[in-house]
């Protein structure tokens, strides 16, 4: 079936830009929601609105524009929350970027975080069989949703666990206590490091 080779190819080839490829010059807010519209159409990301974006960093998901003026970070802040969005809640989110982005290394969270993204879309791509028929379409949409949700669910699972680890770092006085980590998320909000 054509519609599925054609589906199967896509989902191998679209992807967010690499860190290299992201404009390394400011952009402005509408910019930045048509870019991440043009980058992200295979991940429904055609909604970003600015209201999103001002939430985002109210939030503490990614530092305040510089200006009005959106760099390379905010645009791999934003692809991150954007595709992470549509399976976690926006508390997972934030303990994500803070765990990863924790070394001070965007990029490397970033580049990590798009090879986590192929390797997915390659396996589930490949599983695609081109001669599928209507009922095989719709019992392997079926069970890729069951998936998707068992995934979900393993996922909140870790950051479960994540969240218990650091709370009891920060009742021993090891680790990063809720105030703390508010103040990172206030200099994170102002563009500090």
């Amino acid at each position: 079936m054509k519609e599925l080779s054609d589906v199967k190819e896509q989902i191998k080839r679209q992807r967010p830009a690499d860190w290299d490829n992201l404009p390394d010059i400011g952009l402005y807010m509408d910019q930045v929601t048509t870019y991440m519209t043009r980058q992200g159409s295979i991940f429904c990301i055609d909604g970003l609105t600015p209201a999103m974006v001002n939430n985002y960093i109210k939030f503490g998901l990614m530092p305040r524009a510089d200006g009005k003026k959106y760099s390379r970070a905010h645009l791999a802040y934003l692809m991150e929350i954007c595709i992470l969005k549509q399976v976690l809640s926006v508390r997972d989110i934030a303990l994500l970027l803070e765990e990863g982005t924790k070394n001070g290394d965007l990029r490397a969270f970033y580049e990590g975080f798009l090879e986590s993204l192929d390797e997915s879309l390659g396996t589930a791509a490949d599983g695609i069989e081109e001669q599928w028929d209507i009922p095989r379409l719709a019992e392997e949409a079926v069970t890729t949703a069951v998936a998707s949700c068992a995934l979900k669910i393993v996922s909140e699972r870790l950051l479960a666990i994540v969240r218990e680890k650091r709370d009891a770092e920060a009742s021993s006085g090891t680790g990063t206590n809720d105030s703390n980590i508010e103040k990172q998320r206030s200099k994170k909000r102002k563009g500090e490091k």
